[in-house]
């Protein structure tokens, strides 16, 4: 086997390993928020919160804007909790004072969210989907790149 052979081996199982790890973690990033929200509403609370703050981040090509909630739980404490919205269309979602619907578990207040379906549906819909393509991806690839190699390999 030649060097350049030898060399086109090991990238090929380095990308294919890096193709397989990342669709992996996609995936568990997936099954881990769909967990968690089927958690967060089937025994989640529902409470009144008010933005306190609304902060712009990112940049020209990402933006994000973090709102600032408080609520009061079920223990009759206070809880500040943060959620972030992507607003590429400069659309904020909620302004300063107002009231917005809040769930979170009584064991963990401070994990609270926004009750809307941004979070609930989007996450982890938007981590499977990612999964989908990088390991499609890789399918292709392998299907009309190193699958061709192989295949002129064997010819020699």
């Amino acid at each position: 086997m030649t060097t350049d052979a030898q060399y086109n081996k090991v990238f090929f199982y380095l990308f294919y390993f890096v193709i397989v790890a990342v669709g992996i973690g996609f995936l568990a990033g997936g099954i881990y928020e769909a967990q968690h929200a089927s958690v967060l509403y089937k025994e989640g609370l529902l409470a009144k919160g008010r933005v306190q703050k609304v902060e712009d981040q990112g940049n020209a090509d990402a933006d994000w804007t973090t709102y600032e909630v408080a609520f009061v739980a079920t223990d009759h404490k206070s809880y500040t909790i943060q959620n972030h919205y992507s607003v590429r269309d400069k659309v904020k979602l909620y302004k300063v004072g107002q009231m917005v619907p809040v769930i979170y578990l009584p064991s963990d207040p401070q994990d609270g969210r926004i009750d809307n379906r941004r979070e609930r549906d989007w996450v982890a819909g938007g981590c499977f989907l990612g999964a989908l393509f990088v390991l499609l991806f890789g399918a292709i690839f392998y299907y009309f790149f190193h699958r061709p190699y192989l295949i002129s390999q064997q010819a020699f």
